[in-house]
């Protein structure tokens, strides 16, 4: 059985427990930035258009 497996079967408050547990990570703030970045961009609503798609921002 891979890990992928796994973690899947893991339940969201099993998941939720494990975050909570685990010690927290100090970033820089380049790092803080760029995390929040790349989560920003996650959340955007991908919009349909002719030939392309545009990320409401």
């Amino acid at each position: 059985m891979s890990d992928k497996t796994t973690k899947q079967k893991v339940s969201l408050d099993q998941r939720i427990a494990e975050l909570r547990d685990r010690k927290p990570v100090y970033l820089n703030h380049g790092e803080a930035l760029m995390l929040q970045g790349m989560a920003t961009a996650s959340w955007r609503e991908p919009r349909l258009a002719k030939d392309h798609i545009a990320l409401e921002d």
